[in-house]
């Protein structure tokens, strides 16, 4: 089982696999707040994570429990594993995967895609590019509403 420090140290890695720079101003060698697992940028003082900046920004889940979910998401046949039983068996709610798996399909469909700064590589080769701004087109519900 990964812990939270490799779990952030494999989010890092897949983001900015040249090393890594800050979202704001694109500086160099941030340093390492290590008791919050963020960076805070030498330059502009900006603080951030592996995921700010991303459509994946702005969670509560922990870094372990993100990165298994989204290699999950990207490595199963959706169509076939309903999101329901990801939900279970990674025991967060369903909206949280409906809302992954969307963000995931909306990137590999081309949406919002001007803004790439890294990519996400699973085992089968598929790339999920990582945006510099949260997605902000409006999604649908699980349910219609």
């Amino acid at each position: 089982m990964m812990t939270e420090d490799q779990a952030f140290e494999a989010l890092c890695q897949l983001r900015w696999p040249d090393g890594v720079t800050c979202p704001k101003c694109r500086a160099p060698h941030p340093y390492l707040l290590k008791t919050h697992l963020r960076f805070c940028c030498r330059n502009c003082k900006h603080t951030f994570t592996a995921t700010s900046s991303t459509p994946f920004g702005g969670r509560k889940l922990s870094h372990v429990k993100l990165f298994a979910l989204l290699n999950a998401l990207l490595i199963i046949d959706m169509r076939r594993i309903p999101l329901l039983r990801v939900s279970r068996i990674f025991n967060v709610h369903e909206k949280v995967t409906w809302v992954l798996a969307q963000k995931i399909r909306s990137i590999l469909s081309g949406g919002d895609g001007r803004h790439w700064v890294g990519y996400w590589q699973t085992s089968r080769g598929v790339s999920l590019p990582m945006t510099m701004k949260r997605a902000t087109s409006a999604t649908t519900s699980p349910r219609g509403h």
